[in-house]
């Protein structure tokens, strides 16, 4: 039990109060640990230990990172704590790793964690008009959510995969217990890590979809999910890269957490089946489960004849051969074959160099953009970042006929998500908007239709860990347009609209594009939020998107 006294201050003002207002709770209260600011957004949080008025600083941590979850966003909570040298040795650069409210060597308390998704709307609703109160804001709310969610599948055509409402909802929560389970596992593998805190047992009002539970006190799959990442005794198993090049292979780890006593001479066994459920790789090793975090197997593989999924599986067991933990992971390979080079011409407006480097490579020959690049040959923008010239030139191609792909609507300007901005005017021929899609604790569905942008991927579902690279931040809204990936979900009044955070619950669901084709004149604008760019020649996934774009583009 303890005072906590802000959260996440924004405001100088109550950055002033934070040492006054402690020394008010410690008055009154003397016996109890005195918590100055959750988040650490002022300068960094103070605990003040009873009967103490002396701050100690540490390090209180939020990260809500969305879903799915790359190698990057799981090193960055491996990274907490730790010094920049540190940092680089987890295999990226300090400044992609570091969070600007930790400082090394102190204490670190993750306070909220965790991802979101919508209630079975449906059964929720049936028993508010069974056993509510239509007067109560979570009655009205939920039935609102229901309607307008209802609503954005009709107007985004998803209404033909997810037919019924409860389908819809129940594989968003299937998405929320696979983030939970691995945002809980790499908080746990990083040792300097002394703490965490799962937002929430249950939502309501504007962060409904944090809830591990629903306001009638159902469970939801995060329930079970989350339980699972708990356990005293667990296995964190990866396989690094996830998406795998063939002819590069991979590295399998797997990391012991054991917050009991240890248990020696054990036997870990490891085994990979591909999607059939054949095994193809298996490994013994007799080995001890340490108290605490210790590295158990770390191994390459390889994958030169391999292509497809496979499931990586662990076990470990005591010496008297009692099952302790296990687990698994999900991974792909993809061969030569399955990433089959278009030989078809293109044109590009590439300033940055961001394609040509990759096309170069892979030898697909192109051109660069002019008023003399013919109506059939397909153009492809790397980066709307900048207003130019051939952009008012590119208008005058697309309205004759002309196919324009734009590979990277959006731009950032930092590392942070929130950082997203439009394309200048001029870059494109009609205005679109944006809304957040990272979701923090909502839950956001990024849905693959089957198109042949995505053949050989999954697709007609929600985007899972195969995407994890790729899949977008920010979605495109105010735009009429063929949808291919769709966003659906809803808002909690960020932003400029934090003040109406309150009880009376989160906004309306929407839908929006994170990629589609927009008619114009005679021809059409593809137009992606996905992040292809970044990943080209780093994520198979990535590349093969881009090779069936410019198979789609030439037809």
């Amino acid at each position: 039990m303890q005072w906590e006294i802000f959260n996440e201050i924004w405001r100088v003002e109550l950055k002033r109060l934070k040492h006054r207002m402690s020394m008010v709770a410690r008055e009154l209260d003397p016996s109890r640990l005195v918590l100055d600011e959750s988040g650490g957004f002022a300068d960094g949080a103070n605990i003040y230990l009873p009967y103490e008025v002396e701050p100690i600083t540490f390090n209180d941590v939020h990260i809500y990172c969305g879903y799915p979850i790359n190698d990057l966003t799981y090193a960055q909570f491996l990274a907490l704590g730790m010094t920049p040298d540190e940092m680089e040795h987890l295999g990226y650069a300090a400044a992609e790793l570091e969070n600007k409210h930790t400082r090394p060597g102190k204490m670190t308390l993750v306070s909220e964690i965790g991802y979101g998704s919508i209630p079975n709307l449906a059964e929720n609703n049936a028993l508010f008009r069974e056993k509510g109160n239509p007067l109560t804001p979570p009655y009205r709310y939920h039935q609102m959510l229901e309607e307008t969610t209802l609503k954005a599948l009709r107007e985004s055509g998803l209404d033909e995969l997810y037919p019924a409402l409860e389908d819809f909802c129940l594989e968003q929560q299937s998405l929320h217990a696979a983030a939970n389970k691995r945002i809980i596992e790499a908080v746990r593998s990083n040792p300097k890590v002394r703490g965490y805190c799962v937002h929430a047992l249950t939502g309501g009002d504007w962060v409904l979809g944090a809830g591990l539970l629903d306001l009638w006190r159902n469970k939801k799959r995060s329930y079970d999910a989350t339980k699972a990442a708990n356990a005293d005794r667990y296995l964190a198993m990866r396989v690094i890269p996830r998406n795998i090049y063939s002819d590069q292979g991979a590295r399998v780890l797997v990391t012991g957490i054991n917050d009991l006593e240890a248990i020696e001479d054990g036997h870990l066994e490891l085994k990979i089946l591909n999607r059939q459920g054949k095994l193809v790789k298996r490994w013994n090793i007799d080995v001890d489960l340490s108290h605490g975090v210790s590295s158990l197997f770390s191994e390459a593989l390889q994958t030169e004849k391999w292509s497809g999924l496979y499931k990586a599986v662990v076990c470990f067991k005591s010496s008297d051969n009692r099952t302790v933990s296990e687990n698994s992971f999900k991974f792909n390979v993809f061969n030569s074959k399955d990433l089959k080079v278009p030989k078809s011409a293109v044109a590009v407006i590439d300033p940055e160099k961001l394609l040509i480097p990759f096309l170069e490579k892979h030898q697909i020959p192109f051109e660069m953009f002019s008023e003399k690049t013919a109506s059939s040959t397909p153009v492809f923008v790397s980066s709307a970042k900048k207003k130019l010239p051939e952009f008012a030139k590119l208008e005058k191609f697309v309205e004759v006929g002309g196919k324009a792909v734009y590979l990277e609507t959006f731009f950032q300007t930092g590392r942070s998500y929130w950082s997203t901005r439009l394309p200048p005017k001029g870059v494109l021929p009609f205005r679109i908007g944006k809304e957040h899609a990272l979701g923090l604790w909502v839950g956001v569905s990024h849905v693959v239709r089957d198109h042949p942008i995505f053949a050989g991927l999954e697709s007609n579902k929600m985007m899972g860990d195969l995407y994890e690279n790729i899949w977008a931040p920010f979605t495109m809204v105010d735009v009429a347009g063929e949808p291919i990936v769709s966003s659906v979900t809803y808002g909690f009044y960020g932003g400029d609209k934090h003040e109406q955070q309150s009880y009376m619950g989160p906004e309306p669901a929407f839908h929006g594009m994170d990629m589609g084709v927009v008619p114009y004149g005679e021809g059409c604008y593809l137009l992606s939020a996905l992040r292809i760019t970044p990943y080209l020649g780093e994520d198979p996934v990535a590349d093969k998107v881009l090779f069936n774009l410019i198979r789609w583009a030439v037809q």
